[in-house]
């Protein structure tokens, strides 16, 4: 939304970056939560800012015949075409100008130092798009693009907490068109947070879910137990949020004198919010976090203990913390769908809190981006995937960190439309496909292990993309890395072993590139069909009993550099020339050959699989 120089009106919200290109001004107004302004910032706008100390409001502008006639609005139309078209440098240089201009309105300063913070994060230069973020929300602490843009900031240089608070309050000064976008920012920094150590992002209340015990494999929930839980509901799927006034397990109301209806408490090592002790004070934090925990108590006391984690689920609130105690949970016979942002954690090792699920639907739906799932074995029995994510695209998609994910009757995971999970050191294995990814979705692997799978460890269909870092993908009873349709397979230092089929199948349009790391001991190595392409560079490939490269078509394009290749060469010519210009290849030391018709190359006509 860059507005062309000859326009005759200048929109403050001219630039902007592939993050907030759909971000509006605000007109609600409220206080400034950023940091007090240093001397040299304030010099920097000395002379532009107009300010009404009795009514802490801007003055009017200063009169201008004609809106986007002044000159500080032609530097800004110059600038914006230069970040338009690239060049940060000159944009810079022109937001400076217009900021120079004695003309300048606060309003129009405010723009400009906005649209400076935009080529400052573009050049990477953090540090100074935070600054002139600040600057811009001071002289227009209405306004909730600074703020955007100050998180993006805050986010890049690691400051989690401030990252957090500037979302939060954008999110709240945001127009209803806007607030999508502050949630989506809201979610990422609180996933990237996380992952750095940082619970900036779930400083809400503590919730805890007790083991369902010898209940749990009937699908039942924990035993009722009023002290904890209250009365029970009476209507089906009514969840009871807030408990009458003593009892123990839930956030006590405020002391006499505290306003109830909202209580800000600053976190200091957590967020954790816990009963309050006898000393009469109105709640008690724990806790590393800088953030503000806000409670609310529109009828009594919240709880925070729960017979179930649906139960949890339902009653929980954007950033707070669910965490299974260790013993035996399940969904109830039913998927527990997260469309938080919720931290999702079991007590203890992985393996002490274990979520049972028996049923035909998954155990886990995750609709939102800002979902954590951390230490939790999900054992699914059932004809469903145990983990199905659709989450919006973005780079702040859910992440699951060190937990095991099983299914005895499906996938352990479909991704699907433009979700981008993040897996980091998890353990997956299924019935059918470890994950199968579709749509334009883009799962990302890291230090994950994908074992004994009843057919590919991944599979990938359609425009889905998917990259693996550091991962393993063993022993599968058929293929180990399956792309079809116009999937891009990415892999880096990972290895394929074990598997009853090839190590690497690509067909129709699909692509792959791995850089590093193993394909070997497989019933073949990478076997191209159709047109699909494959980049190899510095890959250890050996077929075992079959090929290591099988070409079937001569549309397929296969590039190899720097590879240490053992065993045969199967194809056209014209698609095999250039793979021992720059590798090693060296014969298999073994009787090669096509494979039996047995396993996954035996033929059984389905009408239901696509791939025959």
């Amino acid at each position: 939304m860059v507005s062309k120089p000859s326009s005759p009106v200048v929109r403050e919200t001219e630039v902007s970056d592939s993050s907030d290109d759909e971000l509006e001004s605000c007109t609600t107004p409220g206080p400034s939560m950023l940091r007090p302004s240093t001397q040299a910032e304030e010099e920097e706008v000395e002379g532009t800012l107009h300010w009404d100390a009795g009514s802490h409001r801007h003055a009017p502008d200063p009169p201008c015949a004609h809106w986007g006639h002044r000159p500080s609005d032609a530097h800004r139309a110059a600038g914006n075409a230069a970040l338009a078209a690239g060049d940060c440098a000159a944009a810079l240089r022109h937001y400076a100008l217009g900021l120079a201009e004695p003309s300048a309105s606060p309003r129009d300063t405010a723009v400009l130092h906005c649209n400076m913070a935009a080529a400052h994060l573009r050049l990477g230069a953090a540090a100074k798009a935070a600054a002139a973020c600040e600057r811009a929300h001071r002289l227009r602490p209405d306004w909730h693009k600074p703020l955007f843009r100050l998180a993006r900031a805050r986010q890049a240089l690691g400051q989690w907490a401030a990252a957090a608070a500037a979302a939060r309050r954008g999110t709240q000064l945001a127009g209803p068109a806007d607030v999508p976008s502050f949630q989506a920012l809201q979610d990422e920094v609180a996933v990237s947070a996380f992952v750095a150590g940082s619970l900036a992002g779930f400083g809400g209340a503590r919730l805890e879910v007790r083991s369902a015990g010898d209940e749990a494999w009937l699908g039942g929930p924990a035993p009722h137990d009023p002290h904890l839980d209250g009365p029970e509901a009476t209507e089906p799927g009514e969840v009871v949020k807030y408990l009458p006034a003593g009892t123990g397990a839930c956030l006590q109301p405020p002391a006499a004198g505290i306003e109830s209806a909202s209580l800000e408490a600053k976190a200091r090592s957590g967020g954790a919010l816990v009963p309050a002790e006898a000393s009469g004070l109105a709640l008690k934090i724990t806790g590393a976090s800088q953030d503000l925990a806000e409670w609310r108590a529109p009828s009594g006391p919240r709880r925070t203990s729960f017979r179930s984690l649906k139960e949890a689920v339902a009653a929980a609130e954007d950033g707070d913390i669910i965490v299974l105690l260790a013993g035996v949970h399940n969904g109830m016979g039913e998927a527990v769908t997260v469309s938080k942002r919720l931290l999702i954690q079991g007590q203890g090792r992985l393996g002490d809190a274990v979520i049972d699920q028996r049923a035909n639907s998954p155990t886990f739906r995750l609709g939102r981006g800002g979902v954590v799932l951390h230490n939790l074995t999900l054992d699914q029995t059932g004809f469903k995937e145990t983990l199905c994510v659709s989450g919006p695209a973005g780079a702040g998609g859910p992440l699951i960190l060190g937990c095991m994910v099983k299914c005895s009757g499906d996938d352990a995971v479909n991704v699907c439309r433009g979700a981008a999970p993040l897996f980091v050191d998890c353990e997956l294995t299924a019935r059918k496909s470890g994950v199968r990814a579709f749509d334009s979705a883009a799962p990302r692997l890291l230090r994950c292990t994908i074992e004994k799978c009843g057919e590919a460890g991944v599979k990938l269909l359609e425009s889905a993309k998917c990259d693996l870092t550091d991962c393993i993908v063993q022993k599968c009873e058929e293929e180990g890395l399956v792309a079809m349709d116009s999937a891009l397979l990415t892999c880096s230092q990972t290895v394929v072993t074990g598997c009853k089929g090839p190590g690497v199948d690509l067909s129709d349009r699909a692509s792959a590139t791995l850089v590093g790391g193993a394909v070997q001991e497989n019933v073949g190595g990478v076997w191209l069909w159709d047109q699909a392409r494959a980049q190899l560079s510095g890959v250890r490939l050996e077929g075992g009993p079959s090929h290591a490269i099988m070409v079937f078509e001569e549309g397929a394009e296969l590039v190899a550099e720097d590879c240490a290749i053992c065993g045969t060469l199967h194809g056209p010519e014209g698609v095999l020339h250039a793979v021992p210009a720059t590798n090693t290849v060296t014969p298999p030391g073994r009787h090669t050959g096509w494979p039996l018709e047995d396993g996954p190359f035996q033929f059984v006509p389905n009408r239901f699989t696509r791939k025959q």
